[in-house]
């Protein structure tokens, strides 16, 4: 049979200076630069001043500047919106943060970083409240359950932890797997659990047993998974061959759905809607899916760098956290002949986006600078 060729599209490439918000703000001005690089054209750097909170009229932009967005319309035509992080969390680490998420009630975040120690800290004052010790080696994945006082984490070595954030204690360990554990999903409340591995395997736990209920093993490392917030028996997995899966906890073993990216690493996938999964690569790309045709799937090329983290929501459309430090948003490709993608949250200084993970109108970043931001997605 012959292979499926994606429609492709590449992005016009935008890079704006990481701090350009503070600029905005200060009433003495100053300048912020903006490269831009349309598809088989040279990179244009420029300088824009701004006066008053107004960018200068000479400039050949109109902008919009609300809160944190910026809004800028190029000469010809085409708009761009920027995000700036409501909040910078730094100091809680001191080495490159792997992983954070942020409590249903926005009081606390966990996060952790490659000493294998997970911090859960006070996201009011931004300081500790306690460590959270067990892993050893790097810690990959932290996520909180809906309840806001449970953590559920994994790692290098290869075990699932159950954490009980009152009071530190490691309420339950899942041993199973044979090699690193790369990601985590809780299905609904909780009673169960999704985890993958680089021994290849999708485990579905029983929390309370302790035990796997269901397993999917794959040729392949797996570097990523995705609960559909449409349906949580449906969970998404990506290998670093290139595949993506999806399994129906309810229905036999075989995939319902498997098609694949072109060969790179698939490190990140995001089930969109009930008809769409979109794919992140080692290559920079994003790759749209229709799960109701397997031949239907569109490749947006990126200059972004290795792609490693991807969530999904509506209104926020797909956002990816790429290794030059960039987080971008992309709406249904399917629907538009462009890759321009809905907004760019900014604030790092090209470092590595490791993760992004939502809770309520919130995202947050964990990213190779030390520090978690915090995105309100009604300023979007």
């Amino acid at each position: 049979m012959a292979a499926t060729v994606p429609k492709t599209l590449t992005e016009p490439h935008v890079v704006i200076q990481n701090d350009w918000i503070h600029i905005f703000r200060c009433k003495e001005g100053g300048k912020f630069f903006l490269n831009t690089n349309e598809p088989g054209q040279k990179i244009k750097a420029q300088d824009l001043e701004v006066k008053e909170g107004r960018l200068a009229e000479d400039s050949g932009f109109q902008a919009e500047f609300l809160r944190n967005t910026l809004k800028l319309t190029h000469p010809n035509g085409q708009t761009r919106s920027f995000v700036a992080p409501t909040v910078e969390f730094g100091g809680i680490h001191k080495y490159a943060i792997n992983t954070a998420d942020i409590s249903p009630t926005q009081n606390l975040a966990v996060s952790a970083d490659y000493s294998g120690i997970i911090v859960v800290w006070d996201t009011v004052i931004g300081c500790a409240v306690r460590n959270l010790e067990g892993h050893v080696m790097d810690v990959n994945k932290t996520r909180f359950f809906p309840s806001g006082m449970v953590v559920l984490s994994c790692g290098l070595d290869m075990t699932v932890r159950v954490w009980d954030v009152s009071i530190g204690w490691n309420a339950r360990t899942l041993n199973g797997h044979r090699a690193p554990v790369n990601d985590i999903g809780i299905i609904e409340e909780g009673s169960y659990v999704a985890s993958c591995s680089k021994d290849g395997t999708l485990k579905i736990w029983n929390v309370g047993l302790g035990a796997v209920s269901r397993e999917h093993v794959h040729d392949s490392p797996l570097k990523a998974l995705s609960i559909s917030p449409f349906n949580p028996q449906v969970v998404a997995v990506s290998s670093e061959a290139g595949k993506v899966y999806l399994y129906d906890n309810r229905s036999p073993e075989n995939a319902i759905f498997e098609s694949a990216t072109g060969g790179s690493s698939a490190n990140a996938v995001a089930i969109h809607s009930e008809n769409e999964v979109f794919a992140a690569t080692a290559d920079g790309s994003i790759w749209e899916f229709d799960l109701r045709n397997v031949n239907n799937q569109i490749q947006v090329a990126t200059q972004r760098g290795t792609a490693n983290a991807m969530v999904s929501r509506a209104g926020l459309g797909v956002a990816t956290g790429f290794s030059d430090g960039s987080i971008v948003a992309y709406g249904d490709l399917f629907s538009t002949d462009t890759a321009t993608p809905l907004c760019d949250l900014t604030g790092a200084d090209c470092e590595s986006i490791n993760d992004l993970a939502l809770s309520e109108a919130t995202l947050v970043s964990a990213c190779r600078d030390k520090h978690v931001r915090k995105y309100r997605l009604d300023l979007i």
